[in-house]
């Protein structure tokens, strides 16, 4: 699925949750089940399904396992309508076997638009939003990247639940926590991967070289797509880091060539596509050939 075509698909949700899904999923509530207290698990976006949901016997935590029905990762929006005034308070976000994410309360219209933005270069975000109530449900949306046949995401969903009416409730509850509300949404998405630039040399001596400030700078420069080629491999190997030492000169001309990747970070697929995108760097002109050496350090934030 493209960026655009994914950002479209967020953009309509307002008018695909504006009216009750058909549920695929009907859960209960509390012990003493009715159909005010009941929930619904609406059917899922194109290219989505919800293979397992459960709740635990206190309807305190709500467990929902999203696929896709596609072999391609898609984003996928999953409706959900809880009995009026449950609030929800926390969020955790899986996808395969990695570690489940903490997700944060983030202002409503800040995390819709992180959201759009990090599907686009596969953050692999979650954001849960309230959408709207009525007398008879609290309606949420539940937004998860990406998902496939193989790869399912796994979100655990923290409820606070009235007891018997949503006046009750409240008057027993004189300082509820924090939840979702149509201003507050919950936010979850893998840390950004810090590049740590560790320096560089192995320079010619001409008489008018490239500085190794110039060098440093444009590196730099690149450092958002040098991560991306990282990132976009963490997904099926969540523990590949390292180092990635680029070797390449800049010829008098400004153009780049004879460019190499190798070092600690074993991953073909990172290598040559940080090789491509280096490749493409132009530079001043000058009196010769600079040769470099420029390592790059890919880890996990607060590893």
């Amino acid at each position: 699925m493209s960026g655009a075509g994914l950002l479209v698909g967020v953009a309509a949700l307002a008018l695909a949750l504006a009216a009750p899904a058909s549920a695929d999923t009907r859960l209960t509530i509390g012990r003493a089940p009715n159909q005010s207290r009941a929930m619904k698990i609406g059917t899922p976006t194109s290219g989505g399904q919800v293979v397992r949901s459960s709740l635990d016997p206190e309807g305190r935590k709500l467990v929902i396992e999203i696929a896709g029905t596609r072999k391609r990762s898609a984003a996928v929006t999953v409706p959900i309508d809880l009995p009026p005034g449950t609030r929800i308070t926390a969020m955790t976000f899986a996808l395969g076997a990695h570690e489940p994410l903490t997700a944060a309360f983030v202002d409503a219209n800040i995390a819709l638009a992180d959201y759009e933005r990090s599907i686009r270069i596969t953050d692999d975000p979650a954001l849960l939003q309230h959408v709207w109530t009525s007398p008879d449900a609290e309606r949420f949306a539940l937004h998860v990247f990406p998902v496939s046949r193989t790869d399912h995401a796994t979100v655990e969903i923290t409820l606070d639940v009235p007891t018997d009416t949503r006046a009750d409730w409240m008057t027993s509850d004189p300082a509820p926590r924090k939840a979702v509300a149509s201003d507050l949404s919950l936010y979850a998405t893998v840390p950004p991967p810090s590049v740590i630039i560790i320096g560089c040399g192995g320079y010619a001596d001409n008489s008018r070289t490239i500085d190794h400030k110039i060098i440093r700078r444009r590196v730099r420069l690149a450092e958002a797509r040098l991560s991306n080629c990282w990132r976009h491999e963490l997904f099926a190997a969540p523990t590949l880091q390292g180092t990635a030492e680029l070797h390449f000169a800049i010829l008098p001309s400004g153009e780049t060539a004879n460019v190499s990747v190798d070092g600690s970070l074993e991953s073909d697929a990172v290598r040559q596509c940080i090789a491509q995108d280096v490749a493409t760097w132009q530079w001043p002109e000058t009196d010769g050939t600079t040769v470099v050496n420029y390592p790059l350090t890919f880890q996990v934030a607060g590893e």
